[in-house]
Formats: C-alpha cells, sequence, structure tokens
C-alpha cells in the first residue's frame, strides 16, 4: 500500500475519528454550564448518548432514555467543546447514519436530529457549530463528486467485515485500497478545503481543531505557520495548546535529525533504551492491539525483520493502549516476541508525536543514529529500507 493510500486512509478515519484525545484544564464555575435540548424526528423512545470532554479534561459518556423523542444533557465545559451524539448506548462505527459530531458550548443549545439521518440536523446556540457547518457544508460539496466511489467503499467495508473465510477478506481488502486510491484526489481536495478554513477563520475553535487534523498530511513548517495565524485566544485553547505541543515534537523528529534516546520496559520486563542499538537500522513501529489496521500490517513487519535482521536490522513496536493486559495479549497473539515490545511511557509520549497522531505509524533510523524515514515524509518504507540495505 502506497503512501498516498495510507494517508488517504488515515485522513478518512481521523475525520471521522475527530482526535478524541484531547484534554482540558479549567476550575469549576457556574458560567461553563451548558444544556443541550433535542429532539429525535421519527423515533419516541430508546437510549441516546453525549461523549465529550469535560472542563476537567474527563472523558464524559452521558446516557439519557428518550422521553417522547425529546432528550436533554447538561454538563460543564471550558470552552466550546466538540462533541457526539450517538442514537444508540452500544459502540457503533463512525459511519453510523446515528452518529453526528457537532460543537457545544456553555449556555443553552437545541437540535433537532432525524431517526436515521444525525448528519443532517438542525441545531441553534452554538456559534461554533455554525461556523463548523460552513466546512461541512464545503466538505459535502466535494464528496457529492466522489459519491459513487464513497458507496462502493462502505460497501467494501461492509463485505470485508462480514467476510466469511480469509479469501474473501483479502478481496475485499484490495478493492478498498483500490477504491481508496481513487479518493486520493478527495483527500487533497479536502486537506485544502480545511487549509482553507483555517486561513479565514483564525478566531474559530473548530479552526485549531481541524489544523490538527489536517496536520497529520501537511509538512510540520506548514503547519507552524497556520498556527501562528490563529488568534491569541484560540492559541491558548484546548487545541491551541495540544497544536503547539505537536509542533514541538514534530521538529525535534524530522528527517536528518537525531530522535530523543528514550528508556523503557519491555514485554518481558528487561529495560531497553533507544541507543543500545547504535551503530544499527531500527524502525521504530507505533501501534495498539486495538488498531486493525496496525495488525494487518504485522506480517510484513515480520518478512521485513527477517529479510534484514542479519544485516543490523532492529525493530521496535511502541505500543498506546492503556490496557497492559490487552498489549501483552497482542504480543502473544501476533508472535512478535523476537523482536523488542514496549508500551508507551512519560518519556516517548513527550518527545514523539506518533503517539497522539493515527496508527499504525512508523520512523526509520539510520545505522549512523539520524532519521532516514518517516511516515508522513514521502516516499515508501520499503524503498527506504533498500536504499539503506540494498535490494
Amino acid at each position: 500500500m502506497n503512501l498516498i493510500t495510507k494517508l488517504s486512509m488515515r485522513k478518512l478515519f481521523i475525520l471521522l475519528l475527530h482526535l478524541n484525545v484531547i484534554l482540558s484544564f479549567a476550575q469549576p464555575s457556574q458560567k461553563l454550564s451548558f444544556s443541550l435540548n433535542g429532539v429525535v424526528n421519527g423515533r419516541d423512545t430508546g437510549y441516546i448518548v453525549l461523549r465529550y470532554t469535560d472542563y476537567t479534561g474527563k472523558w464524559i459518556i452521558d446516557t439519557t432514555y428518550l422521553q417522547h423523542g425529546r432528550f436533554c444533557f447538561k454538563g460543564k465545559i471550558k470552552e466550546p467543546t466538540r462533541a457526539a451524539i450517538i442514537g444508540s448506548s452500544r459502540i457503533i462505527d463512525f459511519d453510523e447514519v446515528n452518529f453526528v459530531t457537532i460543537y457545544i458550548e456553555p449556555g443553552v443549545q437545541n437540535i433537532i436530529l432525524k431517526e436515521n439521518d444525525y448528519s443532517h440536523k438542525k441545531m441553534t446556540g452554538s456559534v461554533t457549530q455554525k461556523q463548523f457547518d460552513t466546512l461541512i457544508s464545503n466538505l459535502d460539496a466535494l464528496k457529492f463528486k466522489y459519491k459513487n466511489i464513497d458507496q462502493q467503499l462502505l460497501k467494501a467495508k461492509y463485505e470485508y467485515k462480514n467476510a466469511k473465510n480469509k479469501k474473501e477478506k483479502e478481496l475485499a481488502l484490495k478493492q478498498e485500497g483500490e477504491l481508496l486510491q481513487k479518493l486520493s484526489p478527495l483527500t487533497k481536495e479536502t486537506i485544502n478545503e480545511d487549509i482553507s478554513f483555517v486561513k479565514h477563520h483564525p478566531d474559530s475553535y473548530v479552526s485549531a481543531n481541524i489544523l490538527y487534523i489536517t496536520a497529520i498530511v501537511i509538512p510540520t513548517d506548514s503547519v507552524e505557520l497556520l498556527f501562528n495565524r490563529l488568534t491569541p485566544g484560540i492559541r491558548n485553547s484546548t487545541d491551541g495548546k495540544y497544536l503547539e505541543e505537536l509542533i514541538r515534537k514534530r521538529k525535534q523528529n524530522i528527517v536528518g535529525r537525531t530522535p530523543y534516546d528514550f528508556k523503557a520496559v519491555d514485554v518481558n520486563g528487561h529495560e531497553i533504551s533507544l541507543s543500545q542499538f547504535k551503530g544499527k537500522a531500527i524502525l521504530i513501529d507505533f501501534w495498539a492491539s486495538w488498531c486493525s489496521p496496525c495488525r494487518k500490517e504485522i506480517p510484513h513487519l515480520k518478512e521485513l525483520f527477517d529479510l534484514y535482521h542479519s544485516k543490523g536490522f532492529e525493530l521496535i513496536t511502541i505500543s498506546i493502549d492503556k490496557d497492559t493486559t490487552a498489549w501483552k495479549n497482542a504480543v502473544d497473539q501476533e508472535n512478535i516476541n523476537n523482536w523488542c515490545n514496549v508500551i508507551v511511557n512519560k518519556q516517548i509520549d513527550a518527545n514523539y508525536e506518533n503517539v497522539t497522531q493515527p496508527i499504525p505509524s512508523q520512523i526509520l533510523i539510520g545505522p549512523e543514529g539520524k532519521i532516514v524515514w518517516k511516515w508522513n515524509s514521502g516516499g515508501s518504507m520499503d524503498d527506504a529500507l533498500k536504499s539503506l540495505f540494498g535490494k
């Protein structure tokens, strides 16, 4: 799978996911209270869920029961905050028809939803939501041009999810990759639309969040230029601070620089350090037990390890799992004990942007100790390894 396809997958994934890892810092205040009153046309009963980060940085999953199609959520937030409404108490896919991303603000907001079509909601009381609606409208116009391909992609994903055997899975995965390649122009146009929005809305909380999303596929210097165009208030917002930290980490780990020499405890309880592999080529792969694309790449990592290990190649997989048991079980299930497996710690988190970026992602370090390739630097990992070791 080439870089454009990988970035397309990451872009599509992250636009849906909207990076639900953002922290907030504030003290309690009545002024931070919000209420979201809503109605779901076409449905009278059942559960509905609001997910958001509150003023303390706590991830809130608030569930309520519809009364004659009506609901109300109340809570405290620090500032305009990205949230998601889900028409079910179960875990769902992000392309679910009863799922929508919104921006809530301190104060009172009202929303009208339609069963099986949450994306076409009508919301009032949130200035930030109006700004977000402008962006979504522009993106929808772009997506309309690729509607047929998008529908085929959803079908391919469904077929992969419901495949009865390995052959069907491989066929669906191949089709998904081909369709994502056809959507590459949409990815580029989406990025341009995101950048245009940021430039024209420097005082919007949406801009900081969208810039963080888009940062995965644009150069660090471009991200920094756009960040500096934001107003002081937005740069100082939760997303703004998160962006600033991302820029710092990325500048620290550009191609040609020496990566931070972290120490960590491996899956067997032994302490390792990056510097102990000095003089060798090192591939650092960020993954997680729950990350399906990460686990799909493991067979290829095994091939690379077998091909180059005798020539001085080492592999370090860094899991961003929060559940240590799940991580250890995944290592055993994938049978990857022949290379170094560690879980993210404070040192790694503070110095590598990969921890909060889409995974899988990789960094390749040459024998001289300098970064020679990154997952978002252009070119392929395989080609970078061939240039180090030859074919």
